[in-house]
């Protein structure tokens, strides 16, 4: 009752979004049945397009397109982005190849934590001839275009990492791959 009165009463299209989306996933927990199933599926879904542009939207379709996107044996999604020293990089250039993508950001803890851990692996691969391209994704950085620039670019240059970081000022590769957390990685 009370998530029903919200998503009727508030004047707030995102409260009324995240009541929306709440009431769904009480839908599914409750029932087995596919009625139930694919109601609260449609709650979702409608939760996400009242939502779309912020982190719920997010929430709500990075499982989602995870399932349908990014499995095993499947073509991942195309980014196209400049690395941090300006190169463009087209992933489907490494069509077929092994590729590794680490979204990560100058503010996070765990990602900062991470990265030389994961520079690591990628100097273990070269050294042992694997063929794997391991590649960063600077997001959610504050600031616009120059301002995200020069904070990625001043974590990242004095690291020395074996490996690139491309930069996604508009937070379009993010949000393309349903990253709703970082760090994330995808193979």
């Amino acid at each position: 009752a009370f998530l029903d009165k919200l998503i009727a009463t508030s004047p707030h299209k995102l409260v009324r979004a995240w009541a929306t989306f709440w009431k769904g996933n009480f839908m599914r927990r409750r029932g087995a049945d596919a009625a139930i199933v694919a109601a609260s599926q449609e709650l979702i879904d409608k939760a996400a397009e009242m939502a779309e542009g912020t982190y719920l939207a997010w929430k709500i379709r990075g499982p989602k397109f995870r399932q349908e996107k990014l499995q095993i044996g499947m073509v991942a999604p195309n980014i196209v982005a400049d690395d941090i020293d300006g190169v463009e990089f087209g992933l489907y250039d490494y069509r077929g190849k092994v590729v590794v993508l680490d979204f990560w950001a100058t503010w996070c803890g765990p990602c900062k934590r991470g990265l030389p851990v994961l520079n690591q692996v990628v100097q273990w691969a070269a050294e042992a001839d694997m063929p794997v391209k391991f590649f960063g994704v600077n997001v959610w950085e504050q600031g616009e275009g120059a301002q995200k620039l020069a904070l990625a670019k001043g974590f990242w240059d004095p690291q020395n990492f074996s490996f690139s970081s491309l930069i996604d000022p508009d937070d379009s590769v993010v949000a393309e791959y349903g990253v709703t957390g970082i760090p994330t990685s995808f193979i």
